[in-house]
């Protein structure tokens, strides 16, 4: 099987049912990429790219097509060297390693359809039976009552991680702490908390 050529397919739609993230984002923008081979199997990947800057990915994609044309997927990570040194100026970190990423699960699909087995098998096989809901929620900046009333939002929903981004400041109290119990709080480096006070909140 070889590859024979390689696209992107943006979409944008109504953002969630979620009301905390609504309020930020109406709307959701993706991009995935689909490699196409001289079989019927089309091997589908998404690049997080497409949740920011959705237009700035199909240029990207079709700079990395060359690379992919007329290769297997045997080897997914030489694919992946190559796309990375033939960018290597302009995409080690940021918009253009996030499309490799996309590209290279795309490879990692279509490998799995290729030989009718889950990606994780390909990958060493599952390591876990279940793992934990993420609700990220978008930005935090409320009242801290509401911002407790959203991590409630997010538990009863049967998600026990909450992420909390962007909340400009550190609450003095723990007032605010959502009614539930069991939260997981995850702290992101995006985020202004400082990791002391999200572990101790």
């Amino acid at each position: 099987m070889k590859i024979t050529g390689i696209r992107t397919v943006l979409l944008t739609g109504p953002s969630t049912d979620d009301p905390y993230l609504r309020e930020s984002r109406k709307r959701r923008s993706a991009a995935y990429i689909e490699i196409l081979t001289d079989t019927e199997l089309v091997g589908i990947g998404e690049t997080y790219a497409g949740y920011f800057i959705p237009e700035a990915v199909p240029p990207i994609v079709d700079f990395f097509a060359p690379v992919l044309v007329g290769q297997g997927v045997e080897n997914i990570a030489e694919l992946w060297r190559r796309m990375y040194q033939t960018g290597n100026y302009w995409c080690r970190v940021g918009l253009g390693v996030a499309v490799i990423n996309g590209i290279e699960a795309a490879l990692w699909d279509l490998k799995g359809k290729m030989y009718g087995v889950p990606v994780y098998e390909l990958l060493g096989g599952r390591k876990h039976d279940a793992l934990p809901a993420y609700a990220t929620g978008g930005p935090s900046n409320y009242p801290l009552e509401r911002l407790a009333a959203k991590i409630d939002f997010y538990l009863s929903t049967g998600r026990w991680t909450s992420c909390l981004r962007a909340l400009r400041r550190q609450p003095t109290s723990r007032a605010a702490r959502p009614s539930s119990c069991g939260v997981m709080l995850a702290w992101t480096s995006g985020s202004a908390w400082t990791g002391t006070w999200a572990i101790t909140w």
